[in-house]
């Protein structure tokens, strides 16, 4: 990735528990001591990202998600069964290596895709 100009929109890959470039990953992580971290996010305040994420469930019974924002808990979130990706965050700004994580009440059951886009030098 080259280095972005200052004010630009920068479309990141995801990274922790995701293989190169795949914003898809199943859950397995089943408390918040083991939940995966999705994104963290860019360090200072000058920048931001903004963080967009689906769930989905392709199983036979309901489960739900529980997101961990920093120090912030949000959910449980309900997932119906055999549902398609619904969203549950919109474009959130997130900064200061504040860290996304996720777990589920089921293992294996949620999926979660995720997209981020940091606004460089734009800090809202």
């Amino acid at each position: 990735m080259s280095t972005p100009i200052s004010g630009d929109a920068v479309f990141m890959n995801p990274g922790g528990v995701f293989s190169a470039g795949n914003p898809a990953f199943i859950l397995t992580a089943t408390t918040s001591g083991t939940a995966h971290t999705l994104h963290t996010a860019v360090t200072g305040t000058a920048s931001v990202d903004l963080v967009t994420l689906w769930v989905y469930n392709n199983t036979a019974v309901n489960d739900s998600i529980t997101l961990l924002i920093g120090a912030v808990q949000i959910g449980p979130i309900t997932v119906n069964r055999s549902s398609l990706p619904a969203m549950v965050l919109a474009r959130v700004p997130i900064s200061n290596g504040v860290i996304l994580k996720a777990f589920a009440l089921t293992t294996a059951t949620v999926g979660v895709i995720i997209s981020t886009t940091r606004l460089v030098d734009q800090a809202q």
